[in-house]
């Protein structure tokens, strides 16, 4: 008798604690969407492809736009942490280039890019605002690169 109890018992003992658990069928690994977006020169700028690159001493952001039109911004580190780097020209190494068509680029003058978040292996984040040489403004800019 006392077998036949301890049976039920037992089994019973592993369903309380094996239905205590309950598989996660969320994504914890949910899809990143890569874009840049800004508004350059008065005209919306908006791509859902955008990369990051990078060699021994910078690391580059491209996005690129419809009709030929791209921004890309270097950052000349080898270590690249959150923060804000100022944009010129080429002196401190930190830059942004306006494409607008083959042959026609503008340079950064002056500007800011703030780097909010990096996911080693995944993505890099941040925002950017920068004036080129010429006057031209590229402003309210986001984007979130493909580590590839």
């Amino acid at each position: 008798m006392k077998k036949l109890l301890t049976l039920p018992a037992i089994a019973l003992l592993c369903l309380a604690t094996t239905t205590g658990c309950k598989k996660n069928n969320s994504n914890s690994n949910a899809a990143t969407t890569y874009s840049m977006t800004a508004t350059a020169g008065g005209t919306a700028f908006s791509t859902s492809d955008c990369l990051e690159s990078s060699n021994f001493t910078s690391y580059f952001f491209t996005g690129q736009a419809t009709g030929g039109r791209s921004i890309t911004i270097g950052i000349a580190s080898n270590n690249l942490t959150t923060g804000s780097y100022t944009l010129d020209s080429i002196t401190t190494g930190h830059f942004a280039e306006y494409f607008i068509s083959s042959g026609n680029y503008k340079m950064s003058k002056s500007g800011t890019v703030t780097i909010t978040s990096i996911v080693a292996g995944v993505s890099i984040a941040g925002t950017f605002n920068f004036t080129c040489t010429d006057g031209t403004t590229v402003t309210g800019g986001k984007f979130t690169a493909k580590i590839p």
